[in-house]
């Protein structure tokens, strides 16, 4: 890709938190490839009409536009989960030319800035520094580093070995996603949680998420068709779910049949490196076991836990029923005064209507 001296990365913006995200080492050389053909050096056909890119399920089905100006931007199709719905996503996306300078190598760290601006209720990349009749401007300073760059530089094709399914489920309830904002449109990456390794086997043997559309440079936004297999059941601690796969081989709901409680799923992909570093930063700091399902909360930091006031610490999804009944402790008897607070610090949930974990 660095022949010719310059390397193309691609980043692009989240419209409602106004953060740059790059995208991984495959997704820039394929990207840059389309860069090259219709953006570089566009011939009569791409000049007439947007090229576009399916980046697959390890982007979430994202497709990226590429017009002969320059300007690209993301598409990603809508999902429904019962009343909670990810409406169509657009974002803006900034093309970022690394040129070696003289007797200087292209694979270096290089510090760029980038610059992005408010239309309407989303956030746009611009290149403009200044903003108009009053708009601000909003600077982004990126270092990217020397290992990225070479890896973008890389031309083997082993991506699928550099990419791991992590399934996640997410914090935000059916209940609250619906009552205070009308889609999960403003949930931020910080409210997924990811199940534990096991159990993220399981789904990824079951499901088999599809593998990344081959880049046909100027085709068109569908997607591969993806075939849904039937729902399968996993075990949380002491309680069962239903994990129902959505359309698109993406996303999934989470159901739990008996207190009839939803929660939405994604399959997100991640370097193995990052994955196991994501896994060695989840810890806990309860001790002992939980009395329900008696399992031990340090082999099973990935499940949030809730200690009572009388000091007795349980899964919050062991303890959800209770807490729905507004029972007492299974221990001692000692009925909490708000059961709502002591679940929302283990991120569970009170109430029949609400999605619990």
């Amino acid at each position: 890709m660095a022949s010719d001296g310059v390397v193309v990365v691609f980043a692009s913006l989240d419209p409602v938190h106004n953060v740059v995200q790059l995208y991984g080492p495959a997704e820039c050389r394929r990207l840059h490839a389309l860069y090259r053909r219709c953006v570089a050096a566009p011939d009569a056909a791409s000049a007439r009409q947007d090229a576009s890119l399916f980046l697959g399920p390890r982007c979430f089905n994202a497709t990226v536009w590429m017009r002969a100006d320059g300007q690209c931007y993301q598409t990603t199709p809508s999902q429904r989960c019962g009343r909670v719905t990810k409406p169509p996503g657009y974002r803006s996306v900034q093309a970022i030319p690394l040129s070696a300078e003289d007797g200087d190598d292209v694979v270096r760290d290089h510090r760029v800035t980038l610059h992005s601006r408010r239309r309407g209720a989303s956030f746009y990349f611009v290149t403009e520094t200044s903003g108009r009749g009053g708009d601000v401007v909003h600077e982004h300073a990126l270092t990217i580093e020397a290992a990225f760059v070479r890896e973008c530089c890389d031309s083997t094709d082993a991506d699928a070995e550099e990419y791991v399914p992590v399934w996640q489920w997410n914090r935000r309830t059916h209940d609250t996603t619906h009552a205070h904002e009308p889609s999960i449109f403003h949930v931020q990456d910080a409210h997924w949680q990811s199940y534990a390794e096991s159990v993220c086997q399981r789904l990824t043997e079951h499901f088999r998420p599809a593998e990344e559309a081959e880049q046909d440079g100027g085709g068109g936004s569908d997607a591969p068709t993806v075939r849904r297999p039937p729902p399968l059941d996993i075990t949380i601690g002491c309680r069962t779910y239903q994990i129902v796969p959505l359309p698109g081989g993406v996303f999934a709901k989470q159901v739990d049949v008996l207190n009839n409680k939803m929660r939405l799923v994604r399959c997100k992909f991640m370097t193995a490196r990052d994955a196991s570093a994501m896994r060695a930063a989840i810890t806990t700091d309860t001790a002992g076991e939980c009395a329900l399902c008696l399992e031990d909360f340090a082999a099973t930091a990935e499940m949030p836990s809730v200690a009572l006031p009388c000091h007795h610490a349980f899964h919050a999804a062991c303890i959800q029923q209770i807490a729905d009944q507004y029972g007492a402790c299974p221990l001692c008897r000692a009925t909490p005064d708000d059961w709502a607070q002591v679940m929302a610090r283990g991120q569970g949930t009170v109430g029949t209507c609400a999605a619990g974990r």
